[in-house]
């Protein structure tokens, strides 16, 4: 208690005293990031520089307390969680977007950066941070840097760490490296790679280089419903085996379904069905723009009378985009699942042939 109360004063006089958190609330609040387990923090302090970063762990080596770097909170391993009254260094205030080089395909930002934030600055440039780990609004690059996040994009760009050129490392006794270079490859060992990952435990990222990927001109995104979980898992396969690489291809069952529905969405999407999966691919190559051809909507009496088996999945093109509908019998009325798409943040009706209406929306 002694080391802890005079490392607090150590760091008021450095970073200041609005920096410095010791209140039971606040050290409640970030014993635990978005998991489950809980901690215990001794001080919380929040730096706005590597020069603070270094004060930081200069402070903690003097007094031989343990450091646990945390950016957004937001991770579910428990990564951020501190033990032992560990000082808690929060990196959200730097936030700094430090460089963008289109022409090299690469840019230096701080730990600090939301993922949503450097996409929207990326975007103009024509280029864009790949790695998505489904919380983009809130997750920060120093967070997906030591936790070496992936998400629904990895399938096609893979994780964090094939984004990573270098990164800049505040060591524990206050040192500070850089490890991979600016290039493709760096001489030596790839240290870089040995710092992504490692949870904070070798040091705290100040900067990170992360390569820049091209945006693609087209995206379109597909969902299907499936009245069996076998069916769905078997789909997902052999789209993979047949060489398709999507850029995001997600499964969820009918309780995850159900729960997930936004309240704000308006289309119509399917809730008796035991699976389903959305895919969404990005192309390379421009979508010619095509009229709709619009027919009037099949009849549902018909089947439902007659109790034929479930019609298999028909293709067509409508809304200047590929779709795809399935339209199966169930009761006495029919269940129609148009695809949900888009082109380049574009909104476009998709289908005039649905007997379920649906409208489009983006990925």
């Amino acid at each position: 208690m002694a080391n802890l109360e005079a490392a607090r004063t150590a760091l008021i006089d450095a970073l200041g005293v609005e920096a410095v958190l010791a209140d039971p609330l606040a050290l409640r609040l970030y014993a635990r990031d978005a998991s489950m387990v809980e901690g215990g923090a001794g001080l919380v302090v929040f730096v706005r520089s590597p020069e603070d970063v270094v004060t930081c762990m200069q402070v903690a080596a003097r007094h031989d307390l343990p450091v646990v770097p945390r950016g957004s909170g937001t991770g579910l391993a428990g990564g951020a969680t501190p033990l032992a009254d560990a000082i808690v260094v929060v990196t959200a205030k730097m936030n700094r977007i430090l460089e963008v080089r289109p022409e090299d395909r690469l840019a230096w930002v701080e730990p600090g950066v939301f993922n949503l934030d450097l996409g929207n600055a990326l975007r103009p440039t024509g280029f864009t941070y790949a790695p998505d780990p489904s919380s983009q609004q809130v997750s920060s690059i120093g967070g997906n840097v030591n936790t070496n996040a992936g998400g629904p994009h990895c399938l096609a760009y893979g994780v964090t760490s094939a984004h990573v050129l270098a990164v800049d490392v505040v060591l524990p006794d206050g040192s500070v490296e850089r490890f991979g270079s600016e290039a493709p490859a760096a001489p030596g060992y790839d240290l870089r790679g040995y710092v992504v990952g490692s949870e904070g435990t070798l040091g705290i990222v100040t900067a990170v280089c992360v390569r820049l990927t091209p945006l693609p001109p087209a995206v379109r995104t597909m969902l299907l419903d499936f009245a069996d979980v076998d069916d769905c898992a078997q789909t997902v396969s052999a789209i993979i085996a047949r060489g398709v690489v999507p850029a995001a291809l997600e499964m969820m069952d009918r309780g995850s379904f159900a729960r997930s529905r936004p309240s704000h969405t308006r289309a119509t999407r399917p809730t008796r069905r035991r699976s389903c999966w959305s895919r969404s691919t990005a192309s390379r190559r421009g979508s010619k723009r095509r009229r709709a051809r619009s027919r009037p909507p099949p009849s549902s009496t018909a089947s439902a009378r007659s109790g034929s088996p479930p019609t298999k999945p028909s293709a067509h093109s409508c809304g200047r985009v590929a779709s795809r509908r399935s339209v199966r019998s169930r009761g006495s009325h029919r269940t129609t699942t148009c695809t949900i798409a888009s082109y380049r943040g574009r909104r476009w009706p998709t289908c005039s042939r649905a007997s379920t209406r649906s409208r489009s929306g983006t990925t």
